[in-house]
């Protein structure tokens, strides 16, 4: 990115901090409502290194919470259109973004890419985030987590802090019990919101797998404040 590009980040972090964020390598699991943001948060923000991994194209149903998402994109692939996007944002970051299903069974094989300085789990698959937390987590690796974002309303009621404190969030129930059964209780940092989740509209809701309501106004917030949280815990291991 051309230096006037960040002065405004550089005016308020000073300029060792922007180095810092530079030289810095950030994985973001997910390039979705959550995911896109924080990594596009990332790149306007100069961290020098971005790895995406994301298995999904662009779908109509994106259009009204996903960066990637235009009337224009729908059918391509999340991570073609984050690379030229990220890309546009800040060409001298090394954006490297891979189309790949998390799982379990790879988690170990994405870890491997690089020496992650962070990794931000944007991830649906409750089996692939109880994964990516155990395996980075083990590896020394800070990892900040998502917790559910749909069929909320209220992004001030967003909040960030140890697993082992959610509350209101079944998701988040779910990652506390089966991280229990690894014996982790504690240590995973997570974004989650404390508002009672609404209830789905409809019967045809309940059933259809891609149905749960969101907005931008809420998602966006937890994609910003992981890439914030991820930003903080970078400066202060400086």
């Amino acid at each position: 990115m051309h230096s006037t590009a960040l002065n405004r980040v550089q005016q308020l972090l000073g300029a060792e901090a922007l180095c810092r964020l530079k030289s810095s390598q950030v994985l973001v699991l997910g390039y979705g409502a959550v995911g896109s943001l924080a990594a596009e948060a990332l790149c306007r923000s100069g961290v020098g290194t971005l790895y995406i991994i994301d298995a999904d194209v662009v779908e109509q149903s994106n259009i009204n919470r996903q960066l990637c998402a235009y009337h224009s994109t729908v059918g391509r692939d999340k991570v073609q259109v984050a690379r030229e996007r990220l890309t546009d944002i800040n060409p001298s970051a090394r954006i490297v973004c891979e189309k790949t299903y998390v799982s379990q069974n790879n988690i170990e094989e994405i870890l491997d890419l690089t020496d992650f300085d962070v990794v931000i789990d944007a991830i649906d698959s409750l089996e692939a985030k109880i994964a990516v937390a155990q395996v980075a987590m083990a590896r020394g690796i800070r990892v900040l987590s998502s917790m559910g974002a749909a069929r909320r309303l209220d992004p001030l009621q967003i909040r960030v802090g140890d697993i082992s404190q959610t509350t209101n969030c079944p998701l988040a129930r779910r990652m506390r019990h089966g991280l229990r059964k690894l014996g982790i209780y504690k240590g995973l940092r997570c974004v989650y919101s404390t508002e009672q989740a609404l209830s789905a509209t409809t019967q045809k809701e309940q059933r259809a797998k891609d149905a749960l309501g969101s907005m931008m106004t809420v998602t966006a917030t937890f994609g910003l404040v992981l890439a914030a949280e991820a930003m903080k815990f970078l400066l202060k291991s400086s």
